[in-house]
């Protein structure tokens, strides 16, 4: 096969639409005659350097093969995939909004103007000033140095995503980074005025880096972030709270791997005097019992601390790497405030590209040590329960109504004074499970094996049609969140299935009555995503019904203008929005509707004090009033029940079925007690 020639690869790339001479030529520092030259120059150069064409397009962003392509010059491959992501509506060659351009633009200039700059170059930090700079204390400012840029990125937007309405600053210090990683931290990133990147020549250290970092900040607080740590919603406020005690000088979150078990929950010093990581492999929930107590070290992939503090002692020591000077920095700290060190048990993050430690299912074996285990006395009523989760580990697990589901279970456990920990799948035969006692199985999209040699319990939430009667086997107990369901599977199998049903972790309100209107925001509201297989023909008949509409989730992009408000509302937010509102739209997966599983959406409806307008599920008003709980079929059916909801209050006298999952959680444990 005949190579083609640069000239014809770069007439093919200039009739994509995908280029911009004047964008080009700053980031190469030079120009160009015409666009046919600079494009050449592109193919035969710029492609290898995966530098950009245009503004619009960042290498960065790009699957791995189509990167792959354009470093080896391979315009017909390049255009092809763009093409095809161009006709997916994910790209768009089209100018834009013309002050991006010129933002971009400017970019590329400063970038294409950097030259031979060295370490003389980096500002010296005067901690001095930084110490008796004013600091806003309503702000946290995040510092993250740039390692590999798209987990850069990933980071940023985790801080981002974990603010939960706080004010941030958060400081991107890229030392000396190809310019097309710079150049896609931008575009990525440029939308948020919180968040800016600091430019400094290659070669600098990212001890240096940090330091840099902390004297641009502005808050009273500063997280020093690694690149490759993502922080779960909570986990800012987590930290903030545990650092407002005077006497502690720095705090981690959790460290928790892949898969969402422990790599670090703090230090302590081994005989060699090396710093080891604490509860290495176990769940997230055996670090609550680190809560207040001081550690020997903290881990330096994330730690919060004071600036001041920091100013005080000189900032990072720039001849150790960053790993390094962040330990010695947390230690020089630590020994000025009694308190110390301290863990936030709560505050969880996720080291990408790391999974914990293997553990046997019988026995720690083949770990560096041992860990110490204080086992309980045999005649104590407590048990160790270990909860397994549907959910995925990570950030977008977090997002589940099995998560939130199994969480509140948990806490209602804690509660009747049981120890409990929790798995997320991919981690339900790893970790500790020796320890446990009983192994409680929440059976939604994925099964879940018992555990041999554990006392074992079994609750089908969700998704019953998926449910292989075979999966019983191996269980002492067997729980479904639906009464007829239960009493089918008992008599088809021959085995015990109770009827356990889902729950709220809602309190429900003490003798308030919401009158026609809820206490403010017109509008049936409804919380979900559409897509992923689901049709939510519920919302479609209240935009029929022209009724007013209040929708939050993904997926929306067909609801009239108006109708839709967000991406996500914090689980502890449901509560005021359902009640603000007063109706709450609820639908089921077909095969839960048929079977009489009742989604917990609907529990935690009438837990917070509004009415639910619901799709047909088997045996409902069995369990909840029709005052509470109205089924409608059709248009005619929704406008009529939300008319009705709105002329009247909600009633203080109608029956109502236990909502709660203490409730749920004194049926299991009278169960697996025996009593």
């Amino acid at each position: 096969m005949v190579a083609r020639s640069p000239r014809s690869r770069a007439l093919d790339w200039l009739a994509s639409g995908w280029f911009d001479r004047e964008f080009y030529a700053a980031l190469r520092g030079r120009r160009f005659g015409d666009d046919v030259e600079a494009a050449e120059d592109f193919v035969e150069h710029g492609m290898q350097l995966l530098l950009s064409p245009h503004p619009r397009l960042h290498v960065v962003d790009r699957p791995p093969p189509t990167r792959g392509a354009w470093r080896r010059g391979r315009v017909g491959r390049v255009l092809a995939d763009l093409g095809a992501e161009v006709a997916a509506g994910r790209l768009d060659p089209a100018p834009g909004v013309p002050s991006a351009r010129d933002r971009f633009l400017d970019v590329a200039h400063r970038l294409g103007r950097e030259g031979e700059a060295g370490p003389s170059d980096v500002p010296v930090v005067d901690w001095t000033a930084v110490a008796g700079r004013a600091r806003r204390p309503d702000l946290t400012s995040v510092v993250v140095v740039a390692d590999d840029m798209r987990d850069t990125i990933r980071s940023v937007r985790g801080v981002l995503d974990a603010a939960d309405g706080r004010d941030l600053q958060v400081l991107i210090v890229d030392c000396g980074a190809p310019v097309h990683e710079t150049l896609g931290a931008y575009a990525a990133l440029q939308d948020r005025a919180e968040v800016d990147l600091v430019r400094l020549p290659a070669g600098v250290e990212a001890s240096t880096g940090a330091n840099v970092g902390i004297s641009r900040s502005v808050g009273e607080v500063v997280v020093l972030l690694d690149a490759h740590v993502v922080l779960r919603r909570g986990a800012i406020g987590s930290m903030l709270a545990v650092l407002e005690d005077p006497v502690v000088a720095c705090v981690q979150p959790l460290l928790l791997g892949a898969d969402d078990r422990i790599l670090s929950a703090g230090l302590v010093t081994a005989d060699d005097g090396e710093p080891e990581p604490v509860l290495v492999g176990h769940p997230p929930d055996d670090a609550r019992r680190l809560e207040g107590h001081p550690l020997a070290a903290i881990a330096a992939d994330a730690v919060a601390l004071r600036v001041r503090d920091a100013a005080g002692v000189g900032g990072l020591r720039e001849d150790l790497a960053r790993s390094d000077a962040v330990l010695d920095l947390a230690n020089r700290l630590g020994a000025g405030r009694p308190g110390g060190l301290r863990l936030a048990p709560t505050a969880r993050a996720t080291v990408t590209g790391r999974v914990s430690a293997p553990t046997s299912p019988t026995h720690p074996a083949g770990r560096v040590r041992d860990p110490v285990v204080v086992r309980r006395p045999a005649d104590t009523p407590v048990q160790r329960w270990s909860i397994k989760l549907p959910s995925s580990p990570g950030p977008a697990g977090d997002r589940w109504g099995d998560t939130h589901f199994a969480e509140a279970l948990a806490d209602a456990l804690r509660d009747l004074g049981q120890d409990v920990v929790t798995y997320r799948r991919g981690a339900h035969e790893s970790g500790p499970i020796w320890l446990d006692d009983v192994s409680l199985a929440l059976r939604g999209l994925h099964p879940v094996p018992p555990v041999p040699g554990h006392l074992n319990v079994l609750w089908v939430i969700s998704h019953p049609d998926d449910v292989d009667p075979a999966e019983l086997d191996g269980y002492d107990h067997v729980f479904a969140a639906s009464v007829p369901w239960s009493a089918a599977l008992s008599a088809s199998t021959g085995r015990t299935v109770h009827p356990l049903l889902q729950a709220s972790e809602f309190e429900p309100p003490g003798g308030d009555s919401l009158g026609a209107q809820g206490s403010g925001d017109a509008g049936v509201v409804f919380v979900g995503n559409a897509g992923g297989g689901r049709s939510r023909p519920l919302v479609h008949l209240a935009v029929e019904a022209g009724v007013p509409l209040v929708v939050y989730g993904t997926g929306w992009e067909d609801l009239p203008e108006g109708a839709w408000r967000g991406a996500y509302v914090d689980n502890a937010r449901l509560p005021d929005l359902y009640r603000r509102h007063g109706i709450v739209l609820a639908d089921h997966w077909p095969d839960m509707a048929r079977t009489g599983f009742i989604a917990n959406r609907v529990f935690d409806a009438v837990a917070s004090g509004a009415r639910v307008v619901c799709d047909d599920v088997a045996g409902i008003h069995d369990v909840f009033d029709p005052r509470d709980v109205a089924v409608v079929h059709d248009a005619d059916d929704l406008r009529r029940v939300v008319s009705e909801f709105r002329r009247t209050a909600r009633a203080q006298d109608v029956p109502r079925p236990p909502l709660s999952f203490r409730d749920r959680a004194r049926t299991l444990l009278a169960e697996v007690s025996g009593g």
